[in-house]
């Protein structure tokens, strides 16, 4: 929902209130990207007025109050009769607390490699609207309906699935680590979704000559053939004609156009930097048509980089001492938001900054990319992705091979054994038969 809305609202101008000419197919439109904060932020407090509307006290609160005091202090009895288990919950005792945790290489290892497949998922997901407008040449409204419409459905598919895994076949852990590292391998087989891409456009001056002249290592827009427009506009806004693409139409030569029975369809003539001496707007089609494609591989990326993520929590519970669970799942989540959903969209947009070949320059300071290389982008995606993905599953594979090696090292007790077997194989009599 939030992509679907995101995308109709980048279909509106960044300044509604001011007339431009400029359509969504231009490389110089922005869509109102402020408009969902707001949105989103009048939601979030129409909501909280209805916590208001909850009294004060319920007719039996009283009563409950009551009755949990009364269990609360016998549990707090009997938790002080245990042995040294006061000094866990002191704060000068976390240090200690954690590097048990650290000590626990299971647990490390699957907390390292959710955090390298978080990397990877939060950028794409930051930036697959942005690289499906770039290498196909879709508006940015268009590319975050389809981001949308491909990844919830995918990531909701994929929670369930690992969720029902879980709740029918009633893995061990040792199986359910095994599985973690299976779909991570399989995943990484994915990543040639990359490789599915569009050719660069042929725009004269940046990334192709002009007609009958050379591209000179410093890209230039000026040529002979439009030296008598005098262009001083750096303004991209892209016209076709005889297959190669012109930066606009003053830098193709033309200095006439009309409107072909619809003013949203502008025609130019005089082009003479064109064979054709006529030019229409927007890129030269590719004839590309790895979107299909792509966008299915992305769906079989999502669905298994989700199903693992029930298992993952699984694992990480059962990989930890009992009362050590809380501080392992805050401990892990720091970890990989750290390590992974932070640096991800940041990793991903330093990928694209250095795969532009051109930049929008405005009193001598470097605005947006207008054109970006798309083979280079691409190779750079997958080399990232690739190296991220090794990572991912060996540290998922050392969680499978070493989970029952470090479990009998450190020390599970027997009774969490047992709790944790039975939660597995609720019929079986013997529950510490089935651990392996």
């Amino acid at each position: 929902a939030g992509f679907g809305i995101g995308g109709a609202f980048l279909s509106v101008y960044v300044d509604p209130w001011r007339d431009t000419t400029l359509e969504q197919s231009d490389p110089g439109w922005v869509g109102a990207w402020w408009v969902g904060f707001i949105f989103c932020g009048v939601i979030c407090i129409s909501i909280s007025i209805l916590f208001f509307m909850f009294p004060e006290k319920y007719a039996n609160s009283e009563s409950i109050k009551k009755e949990r005091i009364k269990v609360a202090s016998v549990q707090r009895k009997k938790k002080l009769n245990e042995k040294d288990l006061n000094i866990r919950y002191q704060i000068k005792d976390l240090p200690k607390q954690i590097l048990e945790l650290l000590a626990r290489l299971p647990f490390v290892f699957v907390t390292a490699a959710f955090a390298f497949q978080a990397l990877v998922i939060s950028g794409l997901v930051s930036f697959v609207a942005k690289y499906i407008e770039t290498q196909y040449g879709l508006t940015a409204s268009v590319g975050g309906l389809i981001t949308g419409a491909v990844a919830i459905p995918s990531a909701g598919f994929g929670i369930m699935l690992g969720a029902l895994i879980i709740f029918f076949l009633k893995p061990t852990t040792k199986r359910l680590a095994m599985l973690f590292f299976i779909l991570s391998l399989v995943a990484s087989f994915f990543t040639v979704a990359f490789l599915l891409r569009c050719p660069t456009h042929d725009i004269a001056g940046v990334t192709v000559s002009y007609p009958n002249s050379t591209l000179l290592n410093d890209q230039t827009l000026n040529a002979t053939c439009n030296s008598h427009c005098n262009c001083m506009s750096t303004l991209f806004e892209p016209v076709c004609s005889d297959g190669i693409t012109y930066f606009s139409p003053c830098r193709a030569g033309c200095d006439k156009y009309f409107f072909n029975g619809d003013r949203n369809d502008p025609r130019f003539e005089n082009c003479t930097c064109s064979s054709l001496a006529s030019a229409e707007e927007g890129y030269c089609d590719t004839g590309c048509v790895m979107l299909g494609p792509f966008l299915v591989v992305i769906v079989f990326v999502l669905v298994i980089t989700t199903t693992t993520q029930i298992p993952y929590v699984v694992i990480t519970l059962r990989s930890v001492a009992e009362e050590q669970r809380t501080l392992a799942l805050g401990v892990q989540s720091v970890i990989y938001r750290i390590a992974g959903t932070v640096p991800g969209p940041i990793i991903f947009g330093a990928l694209f900054d250095a795969s532009c070949v051109y930049w929008q320059e405005e009193c001598g300071d470097r605005g947006n990319c207008w054109v970006y290389d798309n083979e280079d982008l691409s190779y750079r995606l997958l080399g990232f992705t690739v190296g991220v993905r090794i990572l991912t599953v060996l540290c998922a594979f050392c969680t499978w091979v070493l989970f029952d090696v470090t479990l009998c090292k450190h020390g599970r007790s027997e009774h969490d054994k047992e709790n944790i077997e039975m939660s597995q194989n609720p019929k079986s009599d013997n529950p510490k038969e089935t651990y392996n």
